[in-house]
């Protein structure tokens, strides 16, 4: 057997050798052949493999993460779990993706795991992206076929059962949907047969229908089209359609939008009415980057109210112009223009409000506003202001309001600070220069007959001249002077006309100068005090106190050598008066003051024990925030030296809560006509002051939630492991306020009333607010609005009621939430014209 094996050895050895023998042969062979070849013809032939026109030039990555299969023969790769294909700007990823090589093809799919179907086709080349069930793709000529896509275009969401890509910008559908639901099983869709989509573009439809909750709406069109570009674009307006019985059938907000670009657009908006009311109204945004950005309001409107021929036929033309404007902080390092300009007619928020605030306002501002620096010593600011009243119809216009203040100067201080100040080194004034031009009318007649005379001009020169020093580190003494000095081109003469028992005023066109000058010092400084209570879980409050007291001196300017005030007899007496009574800038005071003015401020904070998962722990609670205190004695005035008592207070209420309160004290005694006699209220019935004044104001928000019903109680048992409680939440705004001012001994209330405003958050989808308020004079609810609002995902509902009042009303819309399909909705209401 041994030597048999040795034997068969040898054998196969020899075999090898001359195998190998052959092969050697044959390859020398074919190098001398070449090599012939070479020395024949002198040059180099180099052979090349004839490629399809259709055959991959760039690299496919791909890779999985279970397992790969190779079809060499077939020039096939089958990748399985989490495969990833990425071929020049495709990337394309699902649970199973197959490549053919031959004809370019790449095949996907997803995988049932567990009954469920995932690892969906995700495709993403240049701007198109989609979700698939499956899909063929020929990576060559950029074509392919789609089924079940699920695709974001423009703010919305394209779904289609089977899908035809024509290019990287044109794909087909068929049998699909559109909408602005995000949710694979979307809450509503609008349906569709066939639909042409240019990717960033349009999409364009043949007959279209509403689908609600997978119930088909009787609600279509015989074309769709849909604008999915993510830039402005222009488009129609489309209008609200509806009744009201006082102004027949009517198309609001119908009108056009220009984009423009992305930085300037327009829209217009009009209301037409049957019986013959309409208005029109443009909006416009701009915006520069890096430079500034605004937005401009122009309406009008003409209102009827009643029929023509009855005494209740009114008819009102009324326009409102809003301007907001607002420069980026990047523009200029040093100029800076803002405006914020609301002007219009009286009526025009009254019969055309667009809030609540703009129903409640009386009085409307404006204002235009320019600033910068000049030379790094002055600023100056130049403004344009406007305030009109709906209560008087009177307008004032302010043209220019010009300001021009220095920086502080330390004229004792050296530049360079080399060791510390000495106190006269502390010494510091500052110049400042106003200027305005008033104009102030009514509204009606605010241009008719426009003279010079009509203005009021006026210049003030201020020089306060200030010197702060600390005594003992612990005392803070200031001390100021200011002169004032007014420059006016106008002022009045008084005098009693016995024929007509009237007085009157005459207007002198004459340059003046009135000045004036004061002197104030104050002595501050802060105490403290604690008290601790030992082991108790209250540890310590500590009070801190901030007394002050200040001087002040004026001169009577209506001596010499001032004089500042004139004298105009009449039956009643002498009558002191000021030639600059309605001057821009007033005027100086008449009587001396030597006025020495009390002021004691309070804080009060404790510490308490809290016990935590670490241990113990002190944390700090304030109390009060501030009790304040103060009054003042003239001693130069030959009556009622002693001013009211003035005591305000604040303080937090459990962390959200803010209490604010003020009150007026007033020592003197009134009789029983109101008028303030200059007794002590305590020399006639021992009660120290009568109360003049009080306002308390409540605001804040109050959140109710517990930890459990916040992470929701869950059920023990095995068999249910759901959440037995949904997540609860309520967020109360609160916003209550009581003023009232009255005279003592008198029926004369001036104010009385409460206000109240909040939010109420039931869930996150479920939301009330509410404002309303109690007059106690007239026993009557003031304005009040209750405004209910449910996210209902996609959608939403929206009630906005005014139970009393002159707006009463309601406004019920449900409507889809997206910008894009805003004018799909729902609508329900009545308009308080109707009652007018």
């Amino acid at each position: 057997m041994q030597k048999r094996a040795y034997l068969l050895f040898i054998l196969l050895l020899v075999d090898f050798f001359v195998l190998l023998g052959q092969n050697l042969d044959t390859l020398l062979q074919n190098n001398l052949v070449l090599d012939s070849i070479i020395i024949q013809n002198g040059d180099t032939v180099k052979t090349q493999i004839a490629k399809s026109s259709q055959a991959i030039d760039k690299k496919v990555d791909y890779q999985c993460k279970d397992s790969l299969v190779m079809e060499m023969k077939d020039k096939k790769i089958t990748l399985y779990e989490n495969a990833k294909v990425v071929y020049d700007n495709l990337t394309l990823t699902a649970g199973i993706i197959k490549i053919d090589f031959d004809n370019n093809l790449v095949y996907a799919y997803g995988i049932y795991k567990d009954s469920i179907y995932s690892e969906r086709p995700n495709f993403n080349q240049g701007n198109q992206s989609f979700l698939a069930d499956s899909l063929v793709y020929n990576i060559k000529t950029g074509k392919g076929l789609v089924y079940s896509v699920f695709s974001k275009q423009g703010d919305g969401y394209l779904h289609g059962k089977y899908v035809k890509r024509e290019n990287d910008s044109v794909i087909l559908v068929k049998t699909g949907g559109f909408t602005t639901c995000e949710l694979e099983h979307p809450h509503y869709i609008i349906r569709f047969d066939k639909a042409k989509v240019v990717t960033d573009k349009e999409i364009i439809t043949g007959p279209v229908w509403l689908e609600v909750e997978d119930i088909t709406m009787p609600i279509g069109l015989p074309l769709g089209f849909f604008p999915t570009r993510t830039k402005r674009q222009s488009g129609i307006l489309l209008p609200t359609v509806g009744e009201s019985a006082n102004r027949g059938f009517y198309l609001e907000n119908i009108g056009y939008y220009f984009g423009f670009s992305d930085y300037v657009d327009l829209a217009l908006r009009g209301d037409i009415y049957t019986r013959g009311s309409w208005a029109i109204k443009a909006e416009t945004n701009y915006k520069k980057r890096y430079k500034y950005e605004g937005n401009l309001q122009a309406n009008f409107a003409h209102n009827k109210f009643g029929e023509k021929g009855f005494s209740n036929y009114e008819v009102y033309n009324d326009f409102f112009i809003r301007w907001y404007h607002k420069q980026d902080p990047k523009a200029h390092p040093t100029n800076r223009f803002s405006a914020n300009v609301q002007l219009g007619s009286s009526n025009y928020t009254k019969f055309n409000p667009s809030s609540a605030n703009d129903y409640l306002s009386n009085t409307f501002t404006s204002s235009i506003a320019y600033s910068t620096q000049l030379f790094n010593l002055f600023n100056l600011n130049i403004n344009a202001r406007h305030t009109q009243s709906n209560t008087t119809h009177r307008v004032d216009v302010s043209l220019p309001d010009l300001s021009l203040s220095s920086n502080t100067i330390y004229p004792f201080r050296p530049k360079k600070l080399t060791k510390p100040l000495k106190w006269y080194q502390n010494l510091n004034l500052r110049y400042q220069l106003q200027a305005k031009n008033n104009l102030s009318r009514p509204d009606s007649t605010f241009f008719n007959n426009l003279s010079f005379k009509d203005f009021n001009i006026g210049f003030q020169h201020n020089l306060p001249i200030s010197l702060n020093i600390n005594f003992f580190k612990y005392l803070q003494w200031s001390n100021q002077f200011n002169t004032n000095w007014r420059w006016y081109f106008k002022s009045i003469d008084k005098n009693w006309n016995p024929i007509d028992s009237n007085m009157v005023i005459d207007t002198l066109y004459k340059f003046r100068m009135p000045l004036d000058i004061s002197y104030t010092t104050s002595l501050s400084t802060r105490l403290y005090g604690f008290y601790s209570f030992g082991k108790f879980p209250l540890r310590v409050i500590r009070h801190v106190i901030t007394p002050s007291i200040s001087y002040t001196w004026r001169p009577d300017f209506s001596v010499k050598p001032w004089n500042y005030y004139n004298v105009c007899h009449t039956p009643n007496g002498e009558e002191w008066y000021s030639p600059f009574e309605g001057a821009i800038f007033g005027y100086p005071p008449r009587g001396k003051s030597s006025a020495i003015s009390f002021a004691i401020a309070n804080n009060i904070e404790a510490k308490i024990r809290q016990r935590t998962d670490t241990g113990e722990m002190l944390k700090k609670i304030v109390l009060i925030e501030n009790l304040s205190l103060s009054t003042s004695y003239n001693f130069a005035a030959d009556s009622f030296q002693l001013s009211p008592l003035i005591i305000s207070a604040r303080t937090k209420l459990f962390k959200n809560f803010e209490l604010r309160y003020a009150l007026g004290l007033d020592p003197y005694h009134y009789d029983t006509t109101g008028r303030r006699i200059d007794k002590f209220q305590f020399d006639i019935d021992k009660k120290l002051f009568n109360t003049q004044n009080q306002e308390w104001n409540l605001s804040g928000n109050l959140i109710l939630q517990y930890p459990n019903i916040k992470r929701g109680k869950t059920s023990t048992s095995e068999h249910n492991t759901k959440k037995i409680y949904p997540n609860f939440r309520v967020t109360i705004g609160l916003n209550l306020r009581h003023y009232s001012s009255y005279i003592p001994h008198t029926n004369i209330d001036f104010t009385k009333s409460i206000v109240a405003n909040g939010n109420i958050e039931f869930t996150p989808n479920w939301s009330v607010s509410f404002m309303t308020g109690y007059d106690f004079d007239l026993k009557d609810f003031t304005y009040t609005s209750i405004n209910i609002h449910r996210d209902l995902h996609c959608w939403e509902i929206i009630l906005n009621w005014i139970p009393t009042g002159f707006r009463k009303s309601y406004n019920f819309t449900i409507r889809i939430k997206s910008p894009m399909l805003q004018d799909v909705k729902l609508t329900k209401k009545t308009d308080w014209r109707d009652y007018y």
